[in-house]
């Protein structure tokens, strides 16, 4: 699996209704999408799932994410430090 991280810099924001705003927003839940799921397959990041059921790890709809994780310092740990450099980037 190829990670790729684009960062860029704004000097004026985009405004609602610009063209560019739902491909931007693609693009952000993408990379979103991509870092959590390898949260998950780096066994950073644990599923409260039963015995022998597969669960989902994160569910994007819209502008809402839900994530699943099991309740434990490692899970959530890994789960904040990722988020936090996500909005940071």
């Amino acid at each position: 699996m190829v990670v790729w991280w684009v960062s860029f810099s704004c000097s004026r924001g985009v405004r609602q209704g610009d063209s560019l705003s739902p491909l931007l927003f693609c693009l952000t839940k993408e990379v979103l999408n991509i870092g959590i799921s390898k949260l998950v397959n780096d066994k950073k990041m644990h599923m409260a799932s039963p015995q022998g059921y597969v669960t989902h790890s994160h569910i994007l709809y819209a502008n809402d994410i839900f994530v699943f994780c099991r309740a434990n310092n490692k899970s959530l740990r890994n789960l904040s430090v990722f988020l936090k450099n996500f909005y940071q980037e």
